[in-house]
């Protein structure tokens, strides 16, 4: 084989392994109850769902839209298992580890994003001023 067929296959196979870690989160995140909370946020940012959910190593994933969107779609997730939580004790609320493989990625990943969506969102808040 020629270098231009195994680089081309080593990009079909990067491929195929990425629509199966993306098949595996959107199955894991139906699962748990929140994929559409996730498709909710995909929308407000104008993301697909797949595109969230691709391994960093594809092309157009490390974009900051992207990293902005499955930051605030980890928090909506979070916030979500939290409230779900506080209303019916049956379901604990996720951990980190859990929230990791549904978005599939490392949980020290998922507490960054987590504290970067935080972080977003208190800037967006105006602070009311004590006059």
């Amino acid at each position: 084989m020629s270098e231009s067929e195994v680089t081309r296959y080593q990009r079909v196979r990067k491929q195929i392994e990425a629509e199966r870690i993306v098949g595996l989160c959107r199955k894991d995140l139906a699962d748990n109850g929140v994929l559409a909370v996730v498709e909710e946020v995909c929308a407000a940012h104008g993301v697909a769902v797949d595109v969230l959910l691709a391994p960093s190593q594809m092309p157009g994933v490390r974009i900051r839209r992207v990293a902005a969107a499955r930051a605030d779609a980890m928090h909506a997730v979070r916030e979500f298992g939290r409230r779900r939580h506080e209303t019916d004790r049956r379901f604990p609320p996720f951990t980190w580890k859990e929230l990791g493989r549904m978005f599939g990625r490392d949980h020290t990943s998922c507490i960054y994003a987590v504290r970067q969506a935080r972080s977003r969102e208190q800037q967006i808040v105006p602070q009311e001023s004590v006059a």
